[in-house]
């Protein structure tokens, strides 16, 4: 399990009880990996976390182009909930009747965070 426990994606989800609990697992890891690459860094649940990764050389996701890696802020967070719900609620590549592919909230809450953003 990634940096949000399993009980909160169940909260965020509305799900009482574990039958979707290995479904839950792949979103939270997905939606950490997703935030990990949009905002060029590695996010930490703890300092002590991110101080022992810093020690073990591990802290970065390109050790060519290295980014500071980050502990996980409620706003953070938030975003990462956010894509756990969206992808919960709708299992395929986009919504029926939209265009949309990914909350468009999710972006800009995380923004701020950004780090090396390109073109």
């Amino acid at each position: 399990m990634g940096i949000i426990s399993l009980d909160h994606a169940r909260l965020q989800c509305r799900v009482d009880g574990a039958y979707d609990d290995l479904f839950l697992t792949d979103l939270v890891d997905s939606a950490q990996e997703h935030v990990q690459d949009i905002l060029n860094r590695k996010i930490y649940a703890t300092q002590a976390d991110l101080d022992a990764a810093v020690l073990a050389g591990t802290s970065t996701l390109n050790p060519i182009y290295p980014t500071p890696p980050i502990v996980i802020t409620p706003t953070i967070r938030r975003a990462m909930l956010m894509l756990v719900a969206h992808w919960y609620d709708v299992r395929e590549a986009v919504a029926p009747g939209t265009s949309s592919e990914v909350p468009y909230s999710v972006s800009n809450l995380l923004w701020s965070k950004r780090i090396g953003v390109g073109v």
